[in-house]
């Protein structure tokens, strides 16, 4: 999984953040988390192909997280795009498109597969060959809803060196699957000889626009890689706690309880001139904790 950081800001607008998005690839598709403003530009700035969108997941309706949803489906279409794609979204956002698109006079030339969320208890909405995605509720001003994206279990990795030149195809799919291989009850090849187990499966966690809620435990565990927002600093508690947003102290709170190996922080308020604060706040209670900079590339 590659997660590339669109957008770090929030709601007001700065010259140097971009609002709220990120965009996560595995296996040659995309899946794009949030699409605030100019989303489409940072694809362009940062060489990424609009062909692998495969899937699009908004999290709730503030105009920072969606506005730039309009362009980017306008621009798909321009471009003469013809494979489905799948949006993952609120309720009311397919009507805000489909009132866009009737005075806007567009007809897409592709198919839009709408999935509606609700915000009340955790949720499969996606489910791939590879990987399977839910929503789970977040404590928001409106309706919001965060991403956990779980990597299916792989094959077992094949020792190709020990492999014998005859071996059959069936057995070769028995050994990646994890089995030993018998022949008249007697194990035949035995898989720890000839195959290795796969890595552990890889998750990563998305909670933007939350209040500090530890009640979001219940949903994600020892995840890789957690991206939570981090509004303001801790000196403006009171602040985030009114508007509903969290403080990167609470953020790094939600990773240390969760277990999570690494902490992305990001959506910052615009009242800051500069971020490293954040960093420094938060690696207080989470040491492996990384600032959202707009282009930042993470492998998981």
């Amino acid at each position: 999984m590659k997660i590339t950081v669109l957008g770090n800001g929030s709601a007001s607008p700065t010259l140097d953040r971009n609002p709220s998005s990120v965009v996560l690839e595995y296996r040659n598709k995309l899946y794009l988390l949030d699409c605030g403003e100019a989303t489409q530009y940072r694809f362009l700035e940062h060489n990424i192909s609009f062909t692998k969108l495969s899937y699009i997941l908004i999290s709730h309706l503030h105009g920072d997280h969606f506005l730039g949803l309009f362009g980017l489906l306008s621009t798909l279409n321009t471009w003469g795009r013809e494979k489905e794609l799948t949006l993952v979204g609120p309720l009311g956002l397919k009507e805000i498109l489909i009132t866009q698109f009737k005075y806007q006079q567009t007809i897409l030339n592709y198919t839009i597969r709408f999935i509606e969320t609700q915000s009340v208890e955790k949720q499969q909405v996606i489910e791939t060959k590879d990987v399977t995605i839910f929503t789970f509720p977040l404590q928001h001003r409106i309706e919001t809803t965060g991403f956990l994206f779980v990597e299916k279990m792989q094959d077992y990795k094949l020792k190709k060196d020990k492999l014998p030149m005859n071996i059959k195809l069936e057995h070769i799919h028995q050994l990646k699957s994890g089995n030993d291989v018998y022949e008249n009850d007697k194990i035949f090849y035995k898989n720890s000889d000839y195959a290795k187990e796969p890595d552990a499966p890889k998750q990563f966690a998305y909670c933007t626009d939350t209040i500090f809620d530890p009640s979001i435990l219940a949903y994600f565990n020892k995840v890789d890689l957690l991206y939570h927002e981090a509004t303001f600093l801790d000196e403006h508690a009171a602040r985030a706690a009114s508007t509903f947003h969290s403080t990167a102290k609470q953020a790094a709170t939600i990773a240390l309880q969760s277990d999570s190996k690494q902490l992305l922080i990001g959506h910052f308020s615009a009242r800051y001139t500069e971020i490293n604060s954040f960093k420094t706040e938060a690696e207080t209670v989470f040491s492996n904790t990384v600032l959202a900079t707009n282009g930042l590339v993470i492998e998981i």
